[in-house]
């Protein structure tokens, strides 16, 4: 969007340029001949060509030859000023191109001496053409604007459909033209009576549209376009009338007895006078509609003009009082007093430019502006007070205060949505534009909302402010504009900062709702390990459960059966968190419900492997140790899934792993495993770990490792060693207290 309005402004400027570059050397091309004729192809001397012999009865022939260059050069001073001035400092409105392009070809084809030119300039002159009616009119870049011009006029859209389409087919048939002529599309082959339909019609077309529009558009409207109806309107009827009538003052008109020459010189110079009035008429109209009535949102240019008018004529006089009076104070005591007196008044009005320039602004704006000056004192306390917020809803009401007190916007709201207007820039974007983009989507905007100005901190978007109408009933305009980028300029920072204020109280209340909920499945899954651990005669058992997290993926277990019997497990499930707690919960209650049915480790094993298998997630697996005691003879059946290996103390010093075979479950759902038979002698000691244990690292990356866990457990006096080895644990991952995984141990020893 925005490189297209960049694009748009190059074209307009380089198109402008060249109009302009045309214009100026048709003058230095009239001035620098050797013979300077009247020019009767085109401005108001065209439509009255005989005029100019009858002025020689009154005037000599110099005169009247210097005083129409005269006419042309102030006609197009007037046409040109007016269209630059609307290019240069026109705002967003979509007649501002139209507009001064328009002003500026037909200000160029009237009344610069384009007919001078030789054959170098020849085409570019019949391009922009001479405004002379005629059929050729209809093909110059001049005529055509002005058809445009009244077509689209004041929003830059046609009447409608059948306008358009009107529009195109003339665009079509001069296209044509140009590609064939002297065939049958070319109106100068025509008979007299379509040639001059081909003149008459579009020019009256195009105003019937202009009053059309008139009659429809709002009330607001109508006193900013009333002028311009009015003057081209005028101004067409004007040069048809003189062109197709050629008005003669004959004798009984007037009741008139008797015409002379010189009576007939005076009427034609009257309306010569008349003609060259109504050829004015347009810029001037649309020059006085910009500046009594805003027409375009053009405030911001009038605006403009009073500052720098007023700081010109100041720099003027402060650089002529120093050129004279310091250069005369300096010319007695040093030498070329004058030109030192030019470098220091130039280098102080460098220096007081700016500040001198923020007050005039000041100062215009509180004589001539008065709405303007309030409001940037509001928009100045509301940028000094927002800084202050850091709640979203307090910025956005202090937003609305200030809105409501210097645009008087009737509604605003304020949309904390990061994408909404991002495609927009920073500009304000009207709700009437029809290439909003993403920030046309259904709903994106309130009902009653006119405007939109997006919210832009560090060149992120963090929302958007919307208006309603305002309480005059007025379009807002550029001035109005400019406050209100001010206003989401300062107000787009304090927004983002109440927007991580919120973002941080909303975590911090997630946080409590996750740590709440953490709390309660920690509780839960401690509760799912054993309460207590068997009391029988001649062995005792110990057991440590540390998870990395709120809750693990370890567990222990210590089943009694009903044959005195006790089952030993311990699982490790594959992750931390939830997932991991979640999977070791269902293998809790899988391997409870086949183990007091299922005397062999081994086929417990595969069954609850096969049950796992299909529900246990892609990626994960549980590795297990399952063990049976019998503590009257000491034997302890156990099979294994993949768990780290348990080890034994069989003797003072010495130890070794109790092995077994089988794949850990979620592997392969018809996994087979083996049960392996120990027997416990007096004085044994088997210490059941999770890899937690073995994997411990060190700041190092050093794991605790095998070799260390089996020295631990040779030295054991009994089953309470795994406080000793929680403890050497921690001193190897020291000064981290995280041991980096969840630690379980399930010991038992035989007094």
């Amino acid at each position: 969007m925005n490189a297209l309005r960049t694009a748009a402004r190059v074209v307009a400027g380089v198109a402008a340029l060249a109009v302009v570059v045309v214009g100026v050397a048709a003058f230095i091309a009239y001035f620098t001949a050797d013979v300077r004729p009247l020019l009767v192809e085109q401005g108001p001397l065209s439509l009255q060509p005989t005029v100019a012999a009858e002025l020689g009865l009154f005037f000599d022939g110099a005169l009247i030859r210097n005083g129409q260059i005269a006419v042309h050069l102030l006609g197009i001073t007037v046409f040109w000023v007016t269209g630059l001035l609307i290019l240069l400092r026109g705002g967003r409105s979509p007649m501002r191109i139209t507009t001064s392009l328009t002003l500026l070809l037909v200000g160029t084809a009237l009344f610069s001496p384009l007919s001078v030119f030789g054959s170098g300039w020849s085409g570019m002159a019949a391009f922009i053409g001479t405004l002379r009616p005629g059929p050729v009119l209809w093909r110059s870049a001049a005529g055509l604007a002005m058809l445009f011009f009244a077509l689209v006029f004041p929003d830059g859209r046609p009447l409608s459909r059948g306008w358009s389409w009107a529009l195109f087919g003339f665009a079509a048939h001069v296209a044509a033209w140009s590609v064939f002529p002297g065939s049958v599309v070319d109106p100068r082959e025509w008979a007299d009576t379509a040639a001059v339909a081909w003149t008459v019609v579009p020019p009256l077309g195009a105003m019937a549209a202009l009053i059309v529009r008139y009659g429809r558009v709002d009330e607001a409207w109508r006193p900013q376009i009333r002028l311009v109806v009015v003057a081209f309107s005028t101004t067409v009827v004007t040069i048809l009338a003189f062109w197709a009538l050629q008005p003669r003052l004959e004798e009984g008109l007037f009741d008139l007895v008797l015409a002379t020459r010189r009576l007939e010189a005076l009427h034609d110079l009257n309306l010569l006078l008349l003609l060259t009035a109504s050829l004015l008429l347009l810029p001037v109209a649309v020059g006085v509609s910009v500046v009594r009535y805003r027409l375009w949102d053009m405030g911001l240019l009038v605006n403009r003009a009073l500052v720098y008018g007023a700081l010109t004529a100041m720099v003027a006089a402060a650089f002529l009082v120093g050129m004279v009076g310091i250069g005369s104070l300096l010319a007695g005591t040093i030498g070329n007093g004058r030109g030192v007196a030019g470098v220091v008044t130039g280098v102080s009005l460098v220096l007081v430019f700016q500040p001198l320039r923020r007050r005039v602004q000041s100062s215009v704006d509180r004589r001539f502006y008065r709405e303007k000056y309030d409001a940037d004192r509001a928009v100045d306390h509301f940028a000094r007070v927002v800084t202050d917020l850091v709640d979203a809803r307090a910025v956005a009401d202090t937003l609305d205060r200030v809105l409501r007190d210097t645009v008087h916007a009737t509604e605003s709201w304020v949309v904390f949505d990061e994408g909404l207007g991002a495609a927009s820039g920073t500009e304000p974007v009207d709700r009437k534009d029809r290439n909003l983009g993403a920030d046309a989507r259904p709903g994106s905007w309130p009902a009653p909302a006119v405007l939109m100005i997006p919210l832009v901190a560090q060149g992120r978007s963090v929302g958007a402010l919307f208006l309603g109408p305002r309480r005059s009933g007025r379009p807002y305009e550029a001035l109005d504009r400019r406050t209100l980028e001010r206003i989401a300029g300062a107000a787009a920072p304090a927004v983002r900062v109440g927007q991580l204020v919120q973002e941080q109280e909303r975590q911090g209340l997630e946080k409590a709702r996750i740590d709440s909920e953490m709390a309660v499945a920690r509780t839960i899954q401690r509760d799912l390990l054993p309460q207590r651990l068997p009391t029988i005669e001649g062995w005792r058992f110990a057991a440590r459960y540390e998870s990395a997290r709120e809750v693990g993926g370890d567990y222990y277990d210590v089943i009694p059966f009903e044959d005195g019997r006790i089952g030993l497990l311990v699982a490790d499930v594959s992750g931390k968190g939830v997932p991991a707690a979640m999977v070791m919960a269902t293998c809790r209650a899988v391997v409870r419900s086949i183990a007091g049915t299922v005397a062999d480790p081994a086929e417990v094993m595969r069954l609850v492997n096969a049950r796992l298998s299909g529900d246990i997630a892609p990626g994960m697996f549980v590795t297990c140790f399952y063990g049976v005691l019998e503590p009257a003879t000491g034997k302890l059946s156990f099979a294994n899934a993949g768990h780290t290996l348990p080890v034994m103390k069989v003797g003072h010093g010495r130890a070794e792993e109790l092995r077994a075979t089988g794949m850990p479950f979620g592997w392969m759902p018809d996994a087979g495993y083996d049960t392996m038979v120990r027997t416990l002698p007096a004085g044994a000691v088997v210490v059941i770990p999770s890899d937690g244990v073995i994997e411990a690292r060190d700041p190092s990356g050093e794991f605790w490792g095998v070799g260390r866990f089996s020295a631990a457990v040779a030295g054991a006096d009994g089953p309470e060693v795994i406080d000793s080895i929680l403890e050497a644990l921690r001193s190897h991952c020291a000064p981290s207290t995280d041991l980096g995984d969840d630690v379980t141990m399930l010991a038992l020893g035989r007094v």
